[in-house]
Order: C-alpha cells, then sequence, then structure tokens
C-alpha cells in the first residue's frame, strides 16, 4: 500500500502554513530545504513537519508539531521519534500513535499557532 508523503511548513515571513508533498518539494522547489529555496519561501529545515496519515475526530489531518487532546483531557505534542510518531504529554510521558483511534484525538493547535485553550502563565 502507498501513500503520498505529505508535508507543511512555517513561513516566519508571511506567518502561515505551507503545505505541499513529496513530488513537489522535490521537482518544483529543488529542495524545500535547499539555500535559495529555503530563502525565497522563507523556509527553514527545522520547521517542517510530516503527516502522520492519520485524522483527528473533525477529519483534520494529523501533522507532527501538532497540539493535540487526548480523550477530550490529556493534551500534548506529536513528534517524530525513530519508528513512528508519538505524543509526547507536558509530564513527559510519551504515547505512541499506534494506541490512538480517530475517535479520541483532536487537533487545538500546532507548535506555531498555540490553541487558545490551554491555561495561561500568570
Amino acid at each position: 500500500m502507498s501513500r503520498k508523503l505529505w508535508f507543511r511548513a512555517w513561513n516566519a515571513q508571511l506567518k502561515h502554513m505551507i503545505y505541499f508533498d513529496m513530488h513537489h518539494m522535490l521537482f518544483n522547489y529543488g529542495s524545500v530545504t535547499g539555500t535559495i529555496q529555503s530563502s525565497i519561501l522563507g523556509l527553514r529545515p527545522e520547521d517542517v513537519m510530516q503527516y502522520t496519515g492519520l485524522k483527528d475526530n473533525n477529519n483534520q489531518e494529523i501533522y507532527e508539531g501538532d497540539i493535540v487532546r487526548v480523550e477530550g483531557v490529556s493534551i500534548g505534542q506529536i513528534q517524530y521519534a525513530i519508528g513512528g510518531f508519538r505524543i509526547t504529554y507536558a509530564d513527559g510521558h510519551k504515547q505512541s500513535m499506534e494506541d490512538i483511534t480517530q475517535e479520541n484525538i483532536e487537533v487545538i493547535g500546532n507548535t506555531y499557532e498555540p490553541p487558545h485553550v490551554l491555561p495561561q502563565a500568570n
């Protein structure tokens, strides 16, 4: 079974996400992380995030760097680790994405566009 490799990257200059697939990254941009392309697109390699292949309970695609609410309570961030994607919670606990179903996860923000539902520091 094959699937497209989708990515997104935060464009700091425009302050929004740019979405692209592997084909566009290699053939249209030459390389999203190449020096010339990066400066033109305003992208840095560390700002590129991969699609996990999963969607949340609102049918929204889940990407690396997303902030998610699991089972309506726990809040964590999607990260890539060797072997796959996982959720890392504030207390340091890590959970494999294999343990998650679409019904019990919701994207509420991402690294660059944090959710408004997180408690504010006093």
